[in-house]
């Protein structure tokens, strides 16, 4: 039997993953509904923005992502971190 850390759970495939931080959590019940993430269009659609701007704030790292089966997914809890944290490139500092 593999011992793992309190931070790490199996999941169904048997592999060891990270469990989301107490702060990832708080987020995730903020996120209305049940969708677990959105591809990139609807995160656009979510957002108010274009898909080349979603997909560039992933490229500058200010939005992470999930690639599942070759497809990019946004995580619905990081859109509202993304909201909530305000370090978006377009944003201006106080």
């Amino acid at each position: 039997m593999t011992e793992t850390s309190s931070s790490e759970i199996l999941n169904r495939s048997g592999e060891m993953c990270e469990l989301p931080t107490p702060e990832e959590q708080q987020l995730k019940r903020m996120v209305p509904g049940n969708k677990m993430a959105y591809s990139v269009k609807e995160a656009a659609v979510a957002l108010g923005v274009s898909t080349w701007f979603v997909r560039a704030e992933i490229k500058r790292g200010l939005l992470a992502r999930a690639q599942v089966s070759g497809r990019v997914l946004i995580p619905s809890w990081e859109l509202v971190r993304y909201l909530v944290s305000g370090e978006r490139s377009g944003s201006k500092a106080p």
